[in-house]
């Protein structure tokens, strides 16, 4: 999902997620891949940052990790597709 859905290398996503042997990632390494994504970059790569975005909310607010420092990739799912988005609660 990391790949396919953020656009980062597999090697990359092998890494981050190597890391717990899990399936979460750090939510300061999501902001550190995504803080710098402006208005003159590629759709592909805005949506790739609206998704880390929308999953580091998620992580920070609804759903943390005992840690406190971890989100995990399963609600990644949820911004699949992003025209819906807007109508969730």
């Amino acid at each position: 999902m990391l790949v396919s859905l953020l656009s980062v290398s597999p090697q990359e996503a092998d890494d981050e997620l190597g890391m717990v042997r899990g399936s979460s990632v750090k939510l300061e390494w999501l902001r550190s891949k995504f803080f710098n994504v402006t208005d003159s970059a590629s759709d592909r790569r805005i949506d790739c940052a609206v998704r880390a975005y929308l999953l580091y909310l998620v992580g920070c607010t609804l759903f943390s990790d005992k840690s406190g420092t971890r989100v995990s990739i399963d609600y990644l799912k949820l911004s699949e597709d992003l025209d819906p988005v807007s109508s969730y609660a």
